[in-house]
């Protein structure tokens, strides 16, 4: 009986101490979790601090986003901006205008010339065919011919006026030269003030555009202003987002 009576108080015995074992070994689980937990919230309040940090730097950039959507209405709202613009884009067609009638007072004076030009191989050819053919040179009636017209012959006459028209010709080619680099000049300067035209024409109708942008977004915002609270910080975000939106210039 008494070995049956220790043998029970040992197999309690070992029942307690494994109980004891399971319950230290729970207790060091539940220290390591509570550990666990306190490490997240350390990591939550840090994150915390950084998300604080990043919607204090959201609204920094907010207001300075404001700042210069005020100062590019203000710029855009100025009539002294689109009568800028006119006036640049007016004196440009003025331009091409005068260039124009230049080019065309050259092509005027360059037909003239080639008038005078013909009429004077016409009185050239006229003179040579008033010549007989069978008239030889030297003869009697030629050295009358020179002595009545002052000792010069229409030979005399005829290489002066081909001196003439040689000369004449040297004066068109040149001119005529001039006349093309004026031409391929007065084109490629034309071509270029009508595409700066075209540029002024389109930034003009771009600041109109985004001044009816700013118009449309940035008064409903200036009368509806919340105040401070976190729901404001989430409406200038989204008002942000949306005057953000990229325009082209």
């Amino acid at each position: 009986m008494k070995k049956e009576s220790d043998a029970n108080q040992d197999s309690q015995v070992k029942g307690l101490k494994e109980r004891i074992r399971q319950l230290e070994s729970l207790v060091l689980q539940k220290d390591l979790f509570i550990k666990s937990k306190n490490e997240l919230l350390q990591i939550k309040d840090e994150s915390l601090v950084a998300n604080r940090e990043l919607i204090s730097e959201k609204d920094r950039i907010i207001q300075q986003k404001d700042m210069e959507l005020q100062q590019a209405g203000t710029l855009v709202k100025s009539p002294e901006t689109v009568s800028s613009k006119s006036k640049n884009i007016q004196d440009l067609k003025n331009t091409i205008a005068q260039k124009k009638k230049d080019l065309q007072d050259a092509q005027n004076t360059i037909i003239q010339r080639n008038k005078k030009i013909e009429d004077l191989k016409k009185e050239v050819s006229n003179l040579k065919a008033s010549i007989p053919n069978n008239e030889p040179l030297g003869t009697l009636k030629n050295q009358r011919t020179m002595e009545e017209r002052g000792g010069h012959s229409k030979d005399d006459e005829i290489r002066t006026l081909e001196n003439q028209l040689a000369h004449r010709d040297h004066v068109v080619r040149t001119l005529e030269f001039a006349y093309e680099n004026l031409e391929k000049s007065s084109e490629e300067r034309i071509a270029t003030l009508w595409d700066e035209i075209k540029a002024k024409d389109w930034e003009l109708g771009e600041l109109r555009n985004r001044f009816e942008k700013e118009r449309l977004v940035w008064e409903p915002v200036t009368q509806h202003q919340p105040a401070s609270s976190s729901s404001g910080k989430i409406k200038k975000e989204k008002q942000l987002k949306i005057k953000s939106e990229p325009m082209e210039y």
